[in-house]
C-alpha cells in the first residue's frame, strides 16, 4: 500500500511539471502568433522584434512557474528556477535542431527564463 501512495505522489509531481511547462509552451505559442501579427502590420525593426522575443520567453516561463509554485506549495522559487531553466533548455534544443548552428548569445535567454521563473515561482 505504500509503495502505490509513494508511485501515485511522483505521476502526479510529474504531472504537474508537464502541466506547467505545457502552459509556458503555449503562452510563447499565442505570443509568436501576436508579435506575428504585429510585425506584420507595422513593420518594426530587428531590435524591436528581438526585444518582444526576449520579453515573451521571461513572461512564459513567469506564467509556467506561477502555476508550478501553486500547485508545489513548498520551495517554490527553486522550483520556478528549475522550470525556467528546463523551459530554456527546451527552446534551445529546438532551435538548435531547426536551425543546426549554435548561438553564441544564447546566455541573454537563460538568464531571462532563469528570472523569470524564479520570480514567477515566488510570486505564487
Amino acid at each position: 500500500m505504500g509503495e502505490e501512495v509513494k508511485s501515485s505522489r511522483q505521476e502526479s509531481r510529474a504531472g504537474k511539471w508537464l502541466y506547467a511547462l505545457t502552459v509556458s509552451l503555449m503562452v510563447t505559442f499565442l505570443g509568436v502568433l501576436a508579435i506575428s501579427f504585429t510585425m506584420s502590420r507595422l513593420h518594426f525593426g530587428s531590435d524591436v522584434l528581438r526585444g518582444l522575443c526576449l520579453t515573451l520567453e521571461a513572461v512564459s516561463a513567469f506564467a509556467g512557474a506561477m502555476l508550478l509554485g501553486k500547485r508545489m506549495m513548498s520551495r517554490r522559487f527553486l522550483w520556478g528556477l528549475l522550470l525556467g531553466l528546463i523551459y530554456f533548455l527546451v527552446l534551445f534544443l529546438a532551435g538548435r535542431i531547426l536551425s543546426g548552428s549554435w548561438n553564441p548569445e544564447a546566455m541573454l535567454p537563460l538568464a531571462l527564463c532563469a528570472a523569470g521563473g524564479m520570480l514567477g515561482g515566488m510570486f505564487s
